[in-house]
């Protein structure tokens, strides 16, 4: 097994913070994204920056490979001056994969650029805990979040690959994360 579906929160999108809405609201019902194909329709139609966040090895990059659009991950740029030749030359849709993943020293000339792209559709991801600290979780960005996979989604594909889940229990929540239980599945 090399991929699970997983499911997509919307945090803030639209000016809309989604994490204080009342739950039965009809804004809440949309907070909701099934796959990252529903999450790229989506976010065609938006304007400004979407952000992706999640943990690490939760699959943001795997999940950003699916989308057929230019990816610049930055982790494959030492300097400034390349991201910036990468962008010249990108369609009109970007993905920066990995911020979190930048060389510290170049982090926040590359961070302020990326923010400053105004003529393309941007779409950054990041770990969760380096979008909080460089206060990223703002509305004036669209921030998703990829979830932890459910119990019950462990539990099923467990028992579809012969595996009591008992066995498991001590390692159990980092099953919540699709690289480790793929890794234990292969």
């Amino acid at each position: 097994m090399d991929y699970i579906e997983q499911k997509i929160d919307v945090l803030f999108e639209n000016k809309i913070n989604y994490q204080k809405l009342d739950k039965v609201s009809d804004e809440f019902k949309n907070s909701k994204i099934r796959n990252m194909e529903d999450f790229f329709e989506r976010i065609k139609s938006i304007n400004g920056i979407s952000l992706i966040v999640g943990s690490n090895g939760i699959g943001k990059t795997f999940e950003l490979n699916k989308i057929n659009v230019s990816l610049i991950k930055f982790r494959d740029y030492d300097n400034l001056h390349s991201i910036k030749e990468a962008v010249t030359s990108a369609s009109e849709y970007i993905i920066f994969d990995g911020l979190d993943e930048i060389n510290s020293n170049i982090q926040n000339s590359v961070l302020q650029y990326a923010l400053s792209i105004k003529d393309k559709n941007l779409i950054i991801s990041s770990r969760r805990d380096f979008a909080l600290k460089r206060n990223l979780f703002d509305i004036k960005y669209n921030v998703y979040e990829i979830r932890q996979l459910e119990e019950s989604k462990i539990d099923n594909i467990l028992k579809m690959h012969g595996l009591n889940k008992e066995n498991y229990k001590n390692i159990y929540n980092l099953l919540k994360t699709p690289r480790f239980l793929i890794h234990l599945l292969n």
